[in-house]
């Protein structure tokens, strides 16, 4: 449970990793807070050792105090390229006299801005394979899972998945294509669509995949099903992603209006703001008093107290405490 970042602050020789357990969800608003205020609440969370396993890293900041450089990636961030780029060039602004940038590919950019040794230590998992039927007749209305682009001699193919997902096409390899491609066609949809969320754009004339977030291993486990093919994914938004692909065809793009209150909700100001007090108001949101109990305790590092059920249940096991 949590929503877990590291924070990097490099001065001179010296690097320092902060954690912050509730800084996922609301990093575009901390950071947005400039850079004196979110210094002092980076300097409030708890120095690591090491950064945190991919699988349970929500986001990063990156901060260089000599060259004056913010580099960030958050798990929680719109998906709409038009946002991505207002948020940004605002955020700038919060922090005059410092270069920002998002890291569009996550830790793969963050280990090269930062010469970090982190990928070498993480774990490659490979993704439930699926058969060819499972391509070809996945259907539910109900349900959106991935927006596929399929470029080749005969113009572009677009169509969506169900439930079958980018990992588990990637992972079929370059056989998928021509089962992509039984699928029903489509009109190319809108920046705001839920189904461009994750689109999978692939070349077979320039032998290139395109994808519009980072997934974590992907090429490390499933590559060698793709041979002479390269792949570029990363954290760019819809429309940016179809523009790098040369894809002919221009979505509609959310309105202006639209952007700017998706960006209100990006920097919201939280009364919680820091490690400290976002805890607290964490506590404070759990309604259910069980679940309260137990993460008071859990934060405590304290043991629940038995209830009278619990003990008598431990008389009749031999004296052994149930928790």
């Amino acid at each position: 449970m949590g929503q877990r970042v590291n924070y990097v602050v490099r001065k001179g020789n010296k690097q320092t990793i902060y954690y912050h357990k509730w800084g996922g969800n609301s990093m575009t608003s901390d950071l947005y807070q400039g850079e004196k205020k979110f210094l002092d609440m980076v300097r409030e969370c708890t120095v690591n050792e090491e950064l945190l396993d991919e699988v349970w890293m929500e986001g990063c900041v990156l901060i260089d105090m000599d060259a004056r450089h913010l580099y960030f990636w958050a798990l929680e961030f719109p998906n709409e390229s038009t946002v991505i780029d207002y948020y940004v060039s605002k955020l700038a602004e919060k922090w005059p006299g410092w270069e920002v940038q998002q890291l569009a590919n996550r830790m793969y950019d963050a280990e090269k801005v930062f010469s970090l040794n982190y990928l070498s230590w993480q774990k490659y998992d490979e993704p439930e394979r699926v058969a060819a039927d499972d391509i070809v007749n996945d259907f539910d209305e109900a349900w959106a899972e991935a927006l596929v682009v399929i470029k080749d001699e005969a113009g572009e193919f677009i169509t969506k998945t169900a439930n079958i997902t980018i990992e588990k096409i990637i992972d079929y390899g370059v056989n998928a294509v021509p089962l992509l491609k039984k699928r029903p066609a489509m009109a190319l949809p809108a920046e705001d669509d839920d189904v461009t969320f994750n689109t999978l754009i692939i070349d077979t004339l320039a032998k290139k995949i395109m994808i519009n977030q980072s997934i974590f291993s992907l090429w490390e486990s499933c590559g060698y099903q793709w041979p002479g093919y390269s792949l570029t994914m990363g954290d760019y938004g819809y429309v940016r992603v179809l523009a790098m692909a040369g894809i002919s065809s221009t979505p509609q793009k959310v309105s202006m209006d639209e952007v700017l209150e998706e960006f209100e909700s990006l920097i919201a100001d939280h009364d919680a703001f820091g490690p400290k007090n976002r805890l607290i108001t964490s506590l404070k949101e759990v309604k259910e008093k069980p679940v309260k109990q137990d993460l008071q305790q859990i934060f405590n590092n304290e043991k629940p107290k038995q209830t009278l059920l619990q003990k008598v249940w431990g008389i009749f096991s031999g004296g052994k405490k149930v928790y």
